[in-house]
């Protein structure tokens, strides 16, 4: 299963697609205010006390007056668990159609009215070729809309930071491109910062924190991560070859055509791992 990627519009400007593990922590940080808007598709919008998708956002959008009871609270927690685990109820006590469907009902909605006017206006000075030719179109609009719909593009860690090299490690801290090869970085909190293109070859990252981090096609060849938090990580690309990934936490991480040859993956813990093939695992020796 896919999991669903949210752009997020703050303050006019829009970054993302991000999975729903990472618009949780940012909304943990601060980057993410609950008035900031989230959209799949990067057309239709709503705000993310809205969205009923998110962890710490239901006391805060909660309504007053008769409305804010348990029963009110439950129902709400359903929606949210319902969308994370991807089960839909369909039974009579079921909730209306999640969020992602209703965008996308929208959007359909939306290309069905303009090709149908098309079609119509077509229809009063042309021969009835061409209405078969507006329904081709119609037919690949649609398939487009729901392919990219997926949400398959790369994961990215930060909202819009400017790479800083000397910068002291910390979330939404950006060392893009940067050369930290051979450094000392044991037990180093490096949490939701953008290390995409970076080099730490036969750096010491025994322990550090990366849950979260962009590290896509950064190299960490001879790198030893062994018992790192690499956490919803992004992986894509990234150059593992002869890395010490022993016991390291790769749950929800992405490894997308990232080299792993000579690496270790001893007691590594794995679930909902999207490995190199775009295959997900929850044991390593699902992946293999």
């Amino acid at each position: 299963m896919v999991q669903a990627l949210w752009y997020v519009r703050k303050s006019g400007q829009v970054s993302g697609p991000f999975p729903a593990p990472q618009i949780d922590e940012a909304l943990r940080t601060g980057e993410i205010a609950l008035t900031d808007d989230l959209s799949l598709d990067g057309e239709q919008w709503l705000p993310v006390r809205e969205s009923g998708m998110f962890r710490g956002k239901i006391q805060a959008g909660k309504p007053t007056g008769d409305a804010a009871d348990a029963t009110w609270l439950a129902e709400r927690e359903k929606a949210r668990q319902r969308w994370e685990d991807g089960v839909v109820d369909n039974s009579e006590a079921a909730t209306p159609t999640p969020v992602l469907d209703t965008i996308r009902m929208q959007s359909l909605r939306a290309n069905h009215d303009a090709t149908r006017a098309m079609v119509d206006a077509e229809a009063k000075r042309r021969p009835s070729i061409l209405i078969a030719f507006a329904a081709l179109i119609a037919l690949v609009l649609t398939g487009a809309l729901v392919w990219f719909g997926q949400g398959d593009d790369t994961i990215k860690a930060s909202i819009g930071k400017v790479s800083d090299c000397a910068a002291t490690p910390a979330a939404g801290i950006s060392w893009a491109g940067c050369d930290k090869s051979g450094q000392t970085l044991r037990g180093v909190d490096l949490h939701s910062m953008t290390l995409s293109r970076a080099n730490f070859d036969g750096t010491a990252l025994a322990r550090a924190n990366l849950s979260y981090a962009d590290l896509a096609r950064a190299s960490l060849r001879g790198a030893n991560l062994a018992g790192a938090n690499l956490l919803g990580a992004n992986l894509d690309g990234a150059d593992l070859t002869g890395a010490d990934l022993s016991q390291a936490d790769l749950r929800y991480a992405t490894l997308n055509n990232a080299l792993l040859g000579g690496s270790r993956l001893d007691g590594a813990t794995l679930g909902k791992t999207t490995w190199i093939g775009g295959q997900l695992c929850d044991r390593l020796d699902q992946c293999r």
